[in-house]
């Protein structure tokens, strides 16, 4: 009877595990980085071996792990495309902003300008009007290209601001990765834990591909170390 009842109860405990991570699926649903878990049921025998009639006699169940249902091709695939997409908004956005300096002041119709007049004073150069247009086009061509300057100028001290920033945004994530790493090897593979470190540590890798084209490797326990490539989210 003992035996029954020992059963029943790993059954149970077995089972209470299962429905604690469906419940952890459904409330997770919505959540970014979540990844789907499953939990691993194992029979319980007797000394691990044969006994009566040389068969198995099982004494009961138990959950041996909880494992995340994650593709790691579809995740790299993921990764690639989140990265050329950062690579090009990026790209479009500095484009756009030198398109703008050097469109706003007008550089190409003021040199027009500026040549129209010199053409004019060439036909008469007597012309005290004339004159005093080839030299106010002359002062307006030289301030477009100063506004022109000032305006490169600034573009390119926001550029070294973004990749200070995208630096210091990176080095923590690599910490944060570090910190991952050292609790994946505290932490029992196949348990709730550790899938909620690899959940975190996907989330990292993730953030790291939109500022950078990176390249991860793994070992058995999730620990992973990343080499990074050429920037994605600076041009």
């Amino acid at each position: 009877m003992s035996d029954l009842l020992s059963i029943a109860a790993s059954g149970v405990r077995a089972y209470q595990t299962a429905l604690n991570t469906v419940g952890d699926n459904i409330a997770n649903s919505g959540v970014a980085g979540y990844s789907r878990r499953s939990v691993t049921l194992n029979e319980v025998t007797v000394g691990g071996g044969p006994t009566v009639s040389g068969l198995e006699s099982g004494i009961g169940v138990l959950a041996s792990s909880i494992a995340r249902s994650s593709n790691s091709f579809a995740t790299q695939a993921m990764r690639s495309a989140g990265t050329d997409l950062s690579k090009t908004t990026t790209s479009v956005a500095w484009l756009d902003r030198i398109g703008k300096a050097l469109d706003g002041n007008n550089i190409a119709a003021r040199v027009t300008g500026f040549f129209n007049s010199s053409d004019a004073l060439a036909a008469e150069p007597a012309s005290s009007a004339l004159r005093a247009n080839f030299l106010a086009a002359g002062e307006n061509v030289g301030n477009a290209f100063k506004a022109t300057g000032i305006a490169f100028d600034q573009i390119d001290s926001d550029l070294d601001g973004q990749a200070t920033q995208t630096a210091q945004t990176l080095t923590s994530l690599g910490a944060s990765l570090v910190r991952i790493n050292d609790g994946l090897g505290r932490t029992k593979a196949g348990t709730t834990a550790a899938a909620q470190l690899l959940d975190q540590r996907d989330v990292i890798l993730d953030q790291m591909s939109t500022i950078s084209e990176i390249k991860v490797t793994s070992d058995t326990i999730g620990r992973t170390s990343v080499q990074l490539s050429s920037g994605a989210g600076v041009p």
